[in-house]
Formats: structure tokens, sequence, C-alpha cells
């Protein structure tokens, strides 16, 4: 990761890193909302690239080099607010899938959706019934 010949500060890679994921985070918000499950699965398999890359900066100590550095505020502020996304979606997800209730191949869809969020444990493997 250089600019002009030189490594960025790492608390800029994640900074810049968290504002693209809350980004992407709005714009899968977009496509529950439009029931766009094509572009959901993509910007859900965006972001998780993009996480992960966030995790290995982590795994680096990043944490405590950023607790000392004035953007630290935002950072957390931005980690703040797609977790609250996530819990939006998450339901937002949830309300689809009982609005389909008799397409198995939908629900199936939405499902493996609603399990990137961290829920949808409740929800059948094959559908829900009608």
């Amino acid at each position: 990761m250089e600019v002009e010949g030189r490594e960025r500060p790492r608390t800029q890679v994640w900074l810049e890193a968290c504002r693209k994921a809350l980004d992407l985070t709005k714009k899968q918000g977009e496509a529950i909302a439009a029931g766009d499950y094509l572009r959901l699965d993509a910007l859900l398999m965006e972001r998780g690239r993009l996480l992960a890359e966030l995790g290995d900066l982590r795994e680096e100590g990043l944490a405590s080099t950023l607790q000392g550095d004035e953007r630290w505020g935002e950072v957390l502020q931005l980690l703040r607010e797609i977790a609250r996304l996530d819990e939006e979606h998450q339901a937002a997800i949830t309300d689809e899938l009982r609005s389909l209730r008799g397409d198995r191949k939908q629900v199936d869809k939405w499902r493996r959706a609603a399990r990137a969020y961290g829920g949808g444990q409740e929800i059948p493997d094959r559908g829900v019934e009608a």
C-alpha cells in the first residue's frame, strides 16, 4: 500500500477501509430494500473481503497504534454505524423471508444473506413453510 513511493500510515489505511465498509453497508441496505438479492450477494462478498483485510491490520497491532491517534474516534464511530446498519439489515432480511413463505428457492437465497449478517439460525435449511 504505497502512495508516491511512500507507505501510507496504517491509521489512514484503516480509516479509509472503514469508510468504504460503511459505504458498502449502506448499498447493501439499498439492495435489500429493492429485493435485489444478486446485488446484495455481490456487496456482501466485497465487504467481506474488505473486512478480512481490516482483520489482518488488526492482527498487526493497529488498534493500539490508533488509540493515540485523533482519528481513533472517527474509526470507532464508523464501526458503530456499520454495526447499527447490520442490525437493521438483518431485521429487513427476516421481514423479506417472512414475505416469501412458499417460495423455497428465494427463501434459501435470502437465508444465506441473513446468515452473512450473523442471523438466520432460526430459519430452516430448506425454506419456510407456508
